[in-house]
């Protein structure tokens, strides 16, 4: 502003005497009415100023002036590119009162802002006489000077105009610098003949030639912001230009901007680095607005020859520490900035001179010397992707709610981003031009591995570096530095021997740029691609190629026939194949669930029916079971079975055959399906002579050739029965079962009625050897079935030592009649999941879609909820349209439930790997919430039909799991810290709503005082008033409830201390714990049964109890007994551990334990037949419970010795003398195991388990108090 006042003064154009620069915001223009300027700076990209910020600047720039003390001056502010809403400010020399009529936005906002600052009604007169507003952008302001500087000095180039009002700057800004600490009187100034004896040493001085040269040869040109380039497409992906920045299209990166002046600083040569898209460029033209006072200039080329050109042109400017210049170049090291090396010599030798260049990672090779410049990384940060997508919400460009899930996704690349959000082709463009250099340099071993990688990778697949470089025809030497070249660059990754590609989109972007103009073309990479693929990588790549281009499945046919093929890489295209063809299928579902009426929320759940084969259940609604009907109607494409056909069954016989590995062969009958009779009888010919595959059978272990035989019997049962002759017959299997599973007592297959049978009994005498018994059956049972396909099903049951039944109480324990049709293999299973990921690619929506959709969902989720508690609550419906509810109920229900499931991988690929978990679509989270809410609770409310029922299911389902599921969604994508307050609505009415029923389920005769409570205010609030009367209803009744417990205790003699659960914990079972406090273990053991016996009667429906002795303030938590309907051992203390003081430690208990669990294992050992002692899993069960029967004994040892340590050292002799006696036949074998088995199964008890009994209650007294124990025995 100073330098236009300064052209206007040389001009003749402004009437002064001089002009006096005084600081950064200050210019003084003496006259006969001098006057006082004021300047007001503000970003393009930030607009106008608006109304409020203007006046605030008007008044305090007015109370400045005032404070000068000139009251001759008058004040002019001057607004860079004006103000918001008012054109009255386009004179620089007329006072608001005469440019701003009465009514005038502007004024009326002024007079506000000075009447807040503490302005009289006649300050602000003065103030609106005395000062002009001006409004001017840059760009006008510079053209205006350059204009008035032309008339003046006419002999110069309009170029030589640029430069010349630039020195004017820096001569006002030197004036201001000498005047900002110097009293006004002592100040410089600048009149018409030294402003005009400046201008014209400055026109004699400077190379007009060397100004000129450099940018008419169009090496350089002046870097303006002053020109905004306002690209609907920017955030689509365009070449950024510095138009964009003074657009404020480009995103602030102030971390990095600091980096680069850092680096200046220090370096004078920066270089902004990262991979093609990422950023450099808007980075590079974004730094010169961080430095306003350096000269820059953007170089348009630079050879070698240009670099004198250049530094001409900036000596001609000048060029020094005090008057710096900036040389801007974007493409470093690239065809046109050959010359950059040279260029940074000259600039480390030049003061005042520096350069900020870009380079992509492969570029910065030909930089040459890095090391005097200072080199930064620029990658896609948070702030930068959450502009990037606000500029594109603002123009529509996206229709993504939000742009964190894009984000995440991207790795880091502005390309992926962007690409993601918009589909734009910018992406493209780069990726092509990249490939594109590559040709031109013939750079053909690159080419070659990008073809191979980027397509493998844009279908899901990665290759081993060994098989790449003999797909390239190289060693893998030598394709070390293109796999290096290429990494750099961020088109591929190596990792562990593997490569693959950086991004999905990339690896597209690069296959298409690279088969957009073959050759190569698409079918000839794919052919070269195959052989170099890992089996399991082929069954990942063939669906998710054929889902993208179908008209691939012939080449596919073709090189799954491929004679090179064994059974590992016939049993991968197979199973490509089918899992394409199940895509279509469930496609094919998608659109019979939508003609048959089936929302997407319950697609899943019809498409598992489907899957499996299960029955609809009547619960679901009719629409479903129609569809699955449908469903499994509809023909499925059959490119496996085409394959099979075309291959015949000979050669899949011979590939059978010629395999040593069960597994393959396994999974290769598996894909050949069922009912293929044709494979089945070459088979059983081929293997009627003697092959790899059969040897193996025979060396197998017996799961191996049970996952065989059960897989063989779904082709064709004589196949199967195939196998097991090959094995050895049944009785072989049998003994091979046997020594896989020793502890079988008795295995045979018996005829019944219902077909044969595979009998089978077990030993078990100890849960921590076998495991869990039901589990143990179970897998004895398939074991069984697989093993002998000519059963129907099995018997197996548990056998304690002594020949009992693993029962506690009525309860069998380790028994199953498992049926053939209930046992599906582990390759049935699988297959199922991976039929469950493909449905979910189908089905699937993105976490940033489901969320958005169910945020308004949740929003009237939490309104309804609390209309529907606070009427509830206050049995009234007179405050709401009860027709109107019904209709927001049923439409919110329907909106739900169009809310697919959760997408379990990326966009465009068909996952099929994952745990368990990640298969399961069945229930999306935010769905289930609202419509087990719409179609459950909201409906129960209004009847209340069994209280308890509701609570139950609200406690247990609703909050505990369908609420906190939707709170753990990633709301995080949608910008949230933790979840949507709706959410938080929800989960604060239906506490209270719980708190409601739940009082009710336990006494419904409160519904008058709850009514009464919630009635006693406003209706907003009748649910919050219910549910505290709820709860202080709900504490009195645990009270009164733990005062009657107690008082059984005082009816027995005995101190009570009673636990209840805490009261916003429904519990259909009621849990309570009784503490008992003892003076003695052994009084805790007389009582016990009285004590259990009281509160059994006592006891109300529903009621659970754990009782524990408390001995010196502290619980014996091993002697904690649990009661419902028996008293049984507890465990533990569970979620009472935290209410109580922290338990006894009981070493010498727990090595009392130990040993006698260590003896009850070696004695159930003997219950075996003798010839089964001798196999290595019984032997080294035997030899870890001697060795833990040792070191408890060791323990027992060190423990101070008194008569109760002597006590029980002298039991765990005797009881080991009686192993002796079994192990030597002198008694029952297993007689030890087979009577503590029954004591703690049955209660039975013999004077072996009374004398362990007693001696766990000494261990545990002398744990408690040694000093005291003795006391409590009477010890011989």
């Amino acid at each position: 502003m100073a330098a236009w006042l300064a052209a206007r003064l040389i001009a003749g154009d402004l009437h002064a005497q001089r002009l006096v620069p005084e600081g950064f915001e200050d210019v003084t223009i003496e006259s006969e009415t001098s006057r006082h300027v004021q300047i007001k700076s503000r970003g393009e990209h930030l607009g106008l100023f608006p109304m409020g910020t203007a006046s605030s600047h008007i008044v305090n720039a007015w109370l400045r002036h005032r404070e000068r003390g000139r009251k001759s001056e008058s004040l002019t502010v001057v607004f860079e590119r004006g103000i918001e809403g008012e054109t009255g400010i386009s004179r620089f020399d007329t006072s608001l009162s005469n440019s701003l009529s009465q009514d005038s936005p502007l004024r009326l906002s002024i007079s506000a802002t000075a009447l807040k600052r503490g302005l009289k009604e006649g300050e602000t007169q003065e103030l609106l006489e005395g000062t002009t507003v001006y409004g001017a952008s840059w760009a006008a302001v510079e053209k205006d000077s350059r204009t008035l500087l032309g008339a003046t000095f006419e002999r110069l180039q309009p170029a030589a105009l640029n430069y010349l009002a630039r020195e004017l700057r820096l001569v006002a800004a030197e004036i201001a610098m000498l005047n900002a600490p110097t009293a006004y009187t002592h100040r410089q100034s600048l009149d018409r003949s030294e402003l005009t004896r400046r201008c014209q040493h400055f026109i004699e001085q400077v190379d007009l030639d060397a100004l000129e040269a450099a940018v008419t040869l169009g090496l350089c040109s002046p870097l303006s912001h002053a020109e905004p380039m306002h690209d609907e497409r920017f955030y689509e992906g365009v070449a950024t230009q510095p138009g964009h920045v003074a657009a404020g299209l480009v995103v602030p990166r102030a971390d990095l901007i600091g980096e680069a002046v850092t680096g200046i600083q220090e370096t004078s040569s920066v270089i902004l680095t990262g991979p093609s898209g990422v950023g450099k460029s808007a980075l590079l033209w974004s730094v010169p607005q961080a430095l306003p006072g350096v000269l820059w200039f953007r170089v348009n080329r630079l050879s070698p020859a240009d670099v004198p050109e250049i530094l001409r042109l900036c000596r001609s400017h000048r060029v020094s520490d005090a008057n710096p210049i900036g040389l801007l170049i974007d493409a470093a090291g690239t065809g046109l900035f050959e010359g950059w090396s040279v260029l940074r010599e000259e600039v480390a030798a030049t003061p005042g001179l520096f350069s900020i260049s870009t380079s992509r990672h492969e570029d910065l090779i030909s930089l040459g010397d890095l090391s005097g410049c200072t080199t930064i990384g620029v990658t896609l940060d948070e702030d930068a992707a959450e502009a990037i997508f606000n500029g594109l919400r603002d123009r529509n460009a996206t229709d993504s709610p939000y742009w964190r899930e894009a984000y995440e996704q991207a790795g880091g690349l502005t390309l992926e981003f962007t690409h993601m959000l918009t589909r734009g082709q910018r992406l493209s463009s780069v990726v092509t031009e990249q490939i594109r250099r590559r040709v031109a340099e013939r750079r053909n071993v690159e080419l070659n591995l990008l073809s191979l990688t980027a397509t493998a990778d844009q279908w899901s697949a990665s290759i081993p570096v060994n098989r790449a470089a003999e797909a390239c025809g190289v060693s893998q030497l030598e394709l070390r530095e293109p796999i290096a070249r290429l990494a750099e660059e961020h088109l591929l990754i190596e990792r562990n021997g593997t490569i693959s590609g950086v991004h999905q989109l990339r690896s597209i972007a690069i296959s298409n740029a690279i088969h957009d103009q073959p050759p190569p073309t698409l079918e000839h990479t794919i052919n070269r691609l195959l052989p170099a693929l890992e089996p399991e990588q082929i069954k990942r790549f063939i669906p998710n190629a054929l889902r993208d281009e179908p008209e691939l499945d012939q080449l596919f046919h073709d090189a799954a026939l491929d004679e090179r093929n064994g059974a590992v890489e016939l049993t991968a295209y197979l199973r490509g194949l089918r899992l394409f063809d199940f895509y279509e299928r469930a496609l094919n579902w998608n659109s019979i669930a939508q003609q048959r009426g089936v929302p997407p929320a319950h697609e899943p759940i019809a498409q598992l029916f489907a899957i499996t084969g299960a029955a609809v259940p009547d619960f679901f609604p009719d629409e479903v079971g129609r569809a699955v009907s449908d469903m499994t109607a509809a023909p499925e494409a059959a490119r496996g079975s085409t394959v099979i056909s075309a291959a015949g069954a000979q050669r899949f016989a011979e590939a059978l055959a010629t395999t040593d590995d069960l597994r393959v062969a396994t999974e290769l009958l598996f894909e050949l399906g069922r009912g293929e009779t044709e494979i089945a009888s070459e088979c059983q010919s081929r293997f009627s002579t003697p092959s790899p595959l059969l040897e193996a059978v025979q060396r197998a272990t017996v799961e191996q050739v049970a996952d065989l035989v059960v897989t063989a019997n779904s082709i064709d049962p004589s196949l199967a029965q195939t196998f097991v002759v090959s094995s050895g017959g049944e009785a072989a299997l049998m003994a091979k079962i046997r020594d896989y599973d020793p502890w079988i007592s008795e295995l045979r297959i018996v005829d019944s009625a219902d077909g044969p049978v595979a009998y089978a009994r077990s030993l078990h005498f100890s849960d921590a050897v076998h495991g869990d018994p039901h589990d143990r059956v179970i897998a004895l049972g398939r074991l069984l079935l697989r093993c002998f396909p000519r059963t129907t099903h099995v018997d197996v049951k548990l056998v304690l030592p002594g020949g009992h039944d693993y029962q506690i109480g009525e309860h069998q324990l380790g028994s199953t009649n498992l049926r053939r049709e209930y046992d599906h293999s582990e390759l049935e299973v699988a297959w199922n999941r991976e039929r469950m990921r493909v449905t979910n690619a189908v089905l699937g929506a993105t976490d940033t879609e489901r969320l958005a959709a169910a945020l308004p969902l949740l929003d009237t989720t939490a309104q309804l909820t609390t209309i529907l508690g606070n009427t509830f609550a206050a049995a009234d419906v007179r405050s709401v349209d009860t027709n109107q509810l019904a209709d927001q109920i049923n439409s919110l229900d329907d909106q739900a439930k169009q809310i697919g499931p959760r997408l379990n991988s990326r966009e465009r690929v068909i996952n099929i790997d994952g745990d368990k978990e990640s298969g399961s679509v069945i229930t999306d989270p935010l769905s289930g919430l609202v419509t087990d809410l719409t179609g459950n609770i909201f409906p129960r409310l209004t009847t209340l039909d069994n209280p308890a029922a509701i609570a139950a299911h609200l406690s247990d389902q609703v909050i505990a799991k369908s609420l906190r599921r939707a709170q753990e969604e990633p709301w995080h994508l949608l910008g949230y810290d933790t979840f949507p307050e709706s959410l938080k609505s929800i989960e604060s009415d239906l506490h209270n709503i719980l708190a409601v029923v739940a009082a009710l389920a336990a006494d419904s005769s409160a519904n008058v005082g709850l009514i009464r409570a919630a009635r006693a205010g406003g209706h907003q609030g009748a649910l919050r008033r219910s549910a505290e009367a709820a709860r202080r209803l709900t504490r009195r009744q645990l009270q009164a409830r733990k005062t009657q417990l107690e008082q059984v205790g005082k009816d027995l003699g005995q101190q009570f201390r009673v636990l209840m659960p805490k009261d916003d914990q429904y519990q259909l079972v009621s849990e309570r714990l009784v503490a008992v406090d003892v003076s003695s273990l052994i009084d805790w053991s007389y009582a016990l049964e009285e004590i259990s016996t009281a509160i059994q009667d006592a006891g109300l429906p529903g009621e659970k109890f754990t009782i524990v002795p408390i001995r010196n303030g502290k619980p014996v938590a091993p002697l904690a007994m649990s009661l419902i309907s028996s008293l049984l051992p507890a465990g533990d203390l569970g979620q009472w551990t935290s209410s109580l003081a922290e338990a006894h430690e009981t070493p010498l208990t727990d090595a009392l334990d130990a040993a006698i669990a260590s003896l009850q294992v070696a004695s159930g050992v003997l219950a075996l037949p003798e010839a089964h002692r001798s196999h290595g899993i019984v032997d080294q069960v035997v030899e870890n419970a001697k060795h833990e029967f040792i070191q408890s004994r060791q323990i027992l040892e060190q423990s101070s010795r008194d008569a109760i340590t002597e006590q029980i050292a002298q039991l765990l002799d005797s009881l080991n003398d009686a192993l002796l006696d079994e192990e030597a036949g002198e008694s029952a074998g297993g007689d030890i195991a087979s009577q503590l088995l029954q004591m703690m199964t049955q209660g039975h008890q013999t004077e072996l388990t009374v004398a362990v009994s007693v001696a766990r209650l000494m261990a545990l007294e002398w744990d408690i108090d040694r000093e005291t124990a003795e006391q409590f025995f009477e010890i011989d």
